[in-house]
C-alpha cells in the first residue's frame, strides 16, 4: 500500500523487521497451496462492527459474528497451525473497531501474546483505549502484553466537524470518534509508558463538498498539529478500491512523494529495495528544528503471492478474501454460534 510515514527521527527502522531480508515461504494448508512473506502480517478482526461508515473501509464487506469462545478457541487453532508449518507471524490487531468489543480484545492480544505473536499494529479509532476493564484502560493490557510497537489511530482530519463526514456521518451528528482533547489524553498516557502511538490517514480529495488531507503543505501543517498534542508519528495512504466514490476522491500519492524528494526541507539517505514495495528515506527538518524519519513507500508488482492473512469469524484467508486456509465452521459443522 503506497504511504508515506513520519517518525521520530531516533526510529529510522522501517518495520519491526529489516525489509529488505523478507522471503517467501511454501505454505500448504486446507486446500491452500501457495507462497506467503516472511514474516507475515496476519490481520486479526476482533469484531466486524465500527461507529464509522467510512466509504473507503476495505473491510466494508464483513458482516455477522461468532461467539467469544468460538473466536478465541478458532484463532488459537488457526494461529498454531500456521507456527506448525514454520510460519513467523506479527499481528495486526483490527476491525471493525476492535475497542467496541473491549473483554475479547484483551482477551485476543493475551492469546497472542502467550503463542509469541508479535504486533505489528492496533489498528483502531481510539474510542476505547481508555476504557476500563477488569481495573486497568485497555491501553494498559496492550502494554502488558508487548503490543505497544504501533498503536494507530484513524484521523482523517484535525477538524473534529469535517473528520466525521470523511469518516461516513452528517455534519452536524454528535459521533463517538476521539475529539482533540481526547486523543491528547491517549498520548500522554502513550508517551508515560513508552507506546508508540501514530495516526493513520488516508488521502482524500472532496467529498460530500468537504476536502481531507490532499497535499504536501496539509501533510506538513498536520503532522505539526499532531505535534502539538503530543504525538510525532503520523502515517498518509492512497486509498485503495475501485468504487466510484473512492475513483472521484482518490489523491495520488506519487506526486506528493516526488515533491519530497525535491523540497530542500526534506534530505534523502537511501532507498530500501523491499519484495513487496521500495522505501524511501529522508530526513525532515520542521519549522522549530525537530527531525522526523520520512518514508516514503511504493508498492512493487510481484507474481501472485501474500504478504498477509487474515482471520475473521472463525476463517483465516490468504489475503483478505483469498483462499481459505481454515475454516472453524467447516470443522465444528454441529457447533452452535
Amino acid at each position: 500500500m503506497n504511504t508515506i510515514k513520519f517518525a521520530p527521527y531516533n526510529e529510522f527502522v522501517t518495520e519491526q523487521h529489516q525489509v529488505e531480508r523478507g522471503y517467501l515461504k511454501r505454505l500448504e494448508m486446507g486446500d491452500f497451496k501457495g507462497k506467503v512473506y516472511q514474516p507475515c502480517n496476519l490481520d486479526v478482526l476482533v469484531i466486524n462492527a465500527c461507529q464509522n461508515h467510512c466509504f473507503f473501509c476495505i473491510k466494508k464487506n464483513y458482516f455477522g459474528d461468532v461467539t467469544q469462545n468460538t473466536f478465541l478457541e478458532s484463532l488459537e487453532t488457526a494461529v498454531t497451525r500456521l507456527i506448525e508449518k514454520g510460519i513467523t507471524l506479527e499481528a495486526t490487531i483490527t476491525g471493525g473497531e476492535p475497542t467496541l468489543r473491549v473483554p475479547r480484545l484483551v482477551k485476543t492480544i493475551q492469546l497472542l501474546h502467550s503463542l509469541g505473536v508479535k504486533e505489528r499494529t492496533v489498528s483502531t479509532t481510539g474510542v476505547g483505549l481508555l476504557d476500563e476493564y477488569e481495573g486497568r484502560p485497555v491501553i494498559q493490557h496492550l502494554i502488558d502484553n508487548g503490543y505497544t510497537h504501533n498503536v494507530s489511530i484513524s484521523v482523517m482530519h484535525p477538524n473534529y466537524a469535517i473528520n466525521n463526514v470523511l469518516m461516513g456521518h452528517p455534519q452536524s451528528s454528535m459521533v463517538d470518534n476521539l475529539t482533540r482533547d481526547q486523543l491528547q489524553r491517549i498520548a500522554r498516557y502513550c508517551n508515560t509508558y513508552g507506546v508508540e502511538l501514530r495516526t493513520s490517514t488516508n488521502l482524500i480529495g472532496n467529498y460530500r463538498g468537504f476536502h481531507g488531507i490532499s497535499s504536501l503543505d496539509e501533510i506538513i501543517d498536520f503532522v505539526s498539529q499532531q505535534k502539538q498534542i503530543g504525538i510525532y508519528s503520523c502515517l498518509f495512504r492512497e486509498l485503495v478500491g475501485n468504487s466510484s466514490v473512492i475513483t472521484n476522491c482518490k489523491v495520488s500519492i506519487k506526486p506528493i512523494q516526488d515533491e519530497i524528494d525535491k523540497d530542500k526541507r526534506f534530505e534523502y539517505v537511501k532507498t530500501i529495495d523491499g519484495m513487496f514495495y521500495n522505501i524511501k528515506l529522508y530526513i525532515y527538518t520542521d519549522a522549530d528544528g525537530k527531525q522526523y524519519a520520512v518514508k516514503c513507500y511504493q508498492d512493487t508488482i510481484v507474481p501472485v503471492t501474500y504478504s498477509r492473512l487474515s482471520f475473521v469469524n472463525g476463517i483465516l484467508r490468504a489475503g483478505f478474501d483469498g483462499p481459505e486456509l481454515y475454516n472453524h465452521t467447516k470443522e465444528n459443522p454441529n457447533e452452535c454460534y
